[in-house]
């Protein structure tokens, strides 16, 4: 399915900003967790996808975006393709970004406060590396 939104002319390489419609809080100004597809994709460990994404031109360096909540604080954790699929356990597409490049292995992470959080704003997973992230996701 993929393949043939992309052969009808899909960006693949930017966030879905139409989406962000959906997430809009009249109290507050219009948010939403953005992530490129690629990071999506290594999040949710789906290798078809990723590979579709790679073989037609999407970038899986340098790129950074929402992965994930963290555990106790359900802050916005954002992270590379390689956090991305450390924190979420997608084994496959970590084993596969490792053997292309080890280039952003050493990212350090970031949080935000995410639009739906009730409370005062603590980091919990700020400055991990993605063999951190791995470890308290789970993966």
């Amino acid at each position: 399915m993929l393949q043939f939104y992309i052969s009808k002319g899909a960006k693949i390489d930017l966030p879905p900003d139409t989406v962000s419609k959906l997430y809009i809080d009249h109290e507050r100004k219009p948010e939403y967790r953005k992530s490129p597809f690629i990071i999506q994709a290594a999040a949710q460990g789906d290798v078809e996808c990723y590979n579709t994404l790679l073989n037609n031109g999407c970038k899986a360096e340098g790129e950074t975006g929402f992965i994930g909540f963290s555990r106790k604080r359900k802050n916005q954790i954002i992270s590379n393709v390689i956090g991305a699929a450390a924190f979420n356990g997608s084994n496959k597409i970590l084993k596969r970004i490792l053997k292309e490049s080890t280039k952003d292995i050493n990212f350090l992470s970031t949080e935000k406060k995410d639009f739906n959080a009730i409370g005062s704003f603590q980091l919990e997973y700020t400055n991990y590396t993605p063999i951190m992230l791995a470890a308290a996701g789970g993966g």
